[in-house]
């Protein structure tokens, strides 16, 4: 008897600890030698538009491409015009705009529309990275060789939000739930909260992750938690609205390797967006031939 007991605990003990591992979130690879290597953006039905920003090259990114990726890895479309793209968002109506042509001093905002003519929406100086946009379509970009945050109203009108010298080098950027604009620092790995009147805050500095000027690649917020790539360190880090920061995913190995969080690998980790309904964190990779993962929260 005391040996079915005993038989029947180890049972049970190695099927919770088999259900446990099973219902742990996981690095996947949705696509792999994929050369969209820069800023990804979730639509609203949950397909993913991502930019092939390539490498720096004399004044700006080599990438020609942005593509339109479903949930599951299909490619949808396409644009294959442009000039280094970086960040895109889509407005209430159906158009997109996408960061283009930028040449270290300024940047073509191109509006495309949903029959896919392309406008010159709005030229912006400097060398604007991320854009978000805030419930009234106001278009938001961070800049990094600029000390500036610009908005873009819906006529194509430039104006600063906020001047901060702590802002030069921003990339990544998103909203928090109260609609204080995150922005995270590229080149010092810190983030900042800015309300919507325009104070500045630091949240955190992420130590120890900058590398030869490379520190936090982008941003996103989820259920307001902001996750971070550290593209340096081959890193993903949690950090908490008040300043708590933790490696979230990736054991910093440069490389592309599937598995729980502190056990997969990314390969110098740079764009991420989240899909806030389905709570699914995608990552585009920099690094060897570029891939994008994905993890189910």
């Amino acid at each position: 008897m005391r040996k079915i007991i005993q038989s029947i605990i180890l049972i049970l003990f190695i099927s919770n600890y088999t259900f446990s591992q099973n219902n742990q979130p996981k690095v996947e690879t949705l696509l792999s030698d994929f050369p969209a290597n820069g800023f990804l953006n979730v639509d609203k039905d949950g397909s993913l538009y991502i930019s092939e920003y390539g490498v720096f090259a004399k004044t700006g990114g080599s990438g020609k491409r942005l593509y339109k990726v479903a949930p599951n890895g299909k490619l949808l479309d396409s644009i294959t015009n442009l000039s280094g793209p970086i960040g895109t968002v889509k407005d209430a109506d159906g158009n997109l705009y996408i960061n283009n042509d930028n040449n270290t001093k300024r940047s073509i905002i191109l509006k495309v529309d949903k029959k896919g003519n392309q406008t010159k929406f709005a030229e912006v100086k400097g060398w604007p990275i991320g854009m978000k946009t805030d419930k009234n379509g106001i278009i938001y970009l961070t800049n990094y060789n600029s000390p500036e945050i610009y908005t873009i109203d819906k006529k194509g009108k430039v104006s600063v939000f906020v001047k901060d010298d702590e802002l030069i080098g921003t990339a990544g950027i998103d909203f928090d739930s109260k609609g204080n604009l995150i922005v995270a620092n590229f080149a010092t790995a810190k983030i900042f909260s800015i309300n919507p009147k325009g104070t500045i805050s630091k949240i955190a500095e992420l130590k120890d992750i900058v590398i030869q000027g490379w520190g936090i690649g982008h941003l996103t917020v989820l259920d307001d938690t902001i996750y971070a790539t550290g593209i340096a360190v081959s890193k993903i880090f949690k950090i908490s609205l008040d300043g708590k920061v933790e490696v979230f995913a990736g054991n910093g190995k440069p490389e592309t390797k599937g598995g729980l969080l502190k056990e997969a690998s990314f390969n110098y980790p740079n764009g991420i967006t989240s899909d806030k309904k389905n709570k699914i964190l995608y990552i585009s990779e920099y690094g060897a031939k570029g891939g994008i993962r994905k993890i189910q929260l």
